[in-house]
């Protein structure tokens, strides 16, 4: 097979040539990856933002009302609406996210939901408050070993549930208590 008919020119002026499927979906016009950055940065041009400072932007943006400042915080400082009030940025930084904060846990987090919690995060619940899980309580094996309900409640009661190997686990959730997660949170509810 000849490739000299597939032989292009990149604008940077170096010969290269471009696979079959690059051509057929419409790609290999440059011979890197730097050459094309390099084109789609033909457009930018250097703006002077309202606090003096020099960035970035595209002709196209400026022509759109866009890229006229250099950062989110200078655009809120300079910016001005259309009846002519300006923003004043009261906080740089919300409680939340501050150093030191504490969040909330247990009842007294505004998103706590006690029993009415789900399946998946009721089981992490009980892996926060009782840890990993370390030999199964029923037949002693130190692998792999889950938190089971003992009640099939399903409560916030650190002290109703057990730590169980997969097969203890299948036989405890087995018999008149098969099913008391499903009859709970549904089969959708359990994923």
């Amino acid at each position: 097979m000849t490739t000299g008919s597939r032989t292009r020119t990149c604008p940077c002026g170096q010969a290269f040539t471009p696979s079959k499927s690059q051509i057929d979906l419409g790609h290999g016009k440059y011979c890197s990856r730097t050459c094309f950055d390099k084109a789609r940065r033909h457009d930018r041009i250097t703006a002077t933002c309202p606090c003096g400072d020099q960035f970035e932007t595209t002709a196209e943006k400026q022509a759109q009302g866009k890229g006229r400042y250099c950062s989110k915080a200078c655009m809120y400082r300079h910016r001005v609406r259309p009846k002519g009030l300006t923003y004043e940025v009261k906080a740089q930084n919300k409680a939340w996210f501050r150093p030191g904060h504490e969040v909330p846990t247990g009842p007294k987090n505004p998103q706590w939901k006690g029993d009415a919690v789900g399946y998946r995060e009721l089981h992490r619940w009980v892996r926060r408050v009782r840890g990993a899980p370390a030999a199964c309580e029923e037949c002693g094996a130190d692998g792999y070993t889950e938190w089971a309900n003992k009640s099939h409640l399903y409560r916030r009661d650190p002290s109703d549930w057990i730590a169980l190997c997969k097969p203890c686990h299948g036989s405890h959730d087995s018999g008149p208590n098969r099913g008391a997660a499903v009859a709970k949170y549904g089969r959708n509810g359990l994923r």
